[in-house]
């Protein structure tokens, strides 16, 4: 799955943001994204710290090193198991 970023398929670049903003701004960007959906953007070096709780938060954070400063972050919403419709029920795969 293509990861969203600004629109045009680009990652959006989030290196201008305070830690506290890019957290802000990571929460209303993840909220409205699809189950199994991915983000791309990109972050500075100090910003990555920031992005690691998300991942305990059923949002896996893999982030590549892009240059000496900067780290391409795909982050994905994990789907749920409500989001996978119901679960097997009390009689399937029984056979009488």
């Amino acid at each position: 799955m293509q990861p969203r970023g600004g629109g045009t398929g680009d990652p959006l670049d989030l290196t201008r943001l305070t830690c506290t903003n890019l957290a802000i701004r990571l929460k209303i960007l993840l909220k409205d994204l699809p189950p199994g959906e991915a983000l791309g953007f990109i972050v500075r070096r100090d910003q990555r710290d920031t992005i690691e709780p998300f991942s305990r938060s059923g949002y896996p954070v893999r982030a590549n090193q892009l240059g000496r400063n900067e780290y391409l972050v795909r982050m994905e919403r994990e789907k749920s198991r409500s989001d996978d419709g119901p679960g097997p029920g009390p009689t399937d795969g029984y056979r009488e």
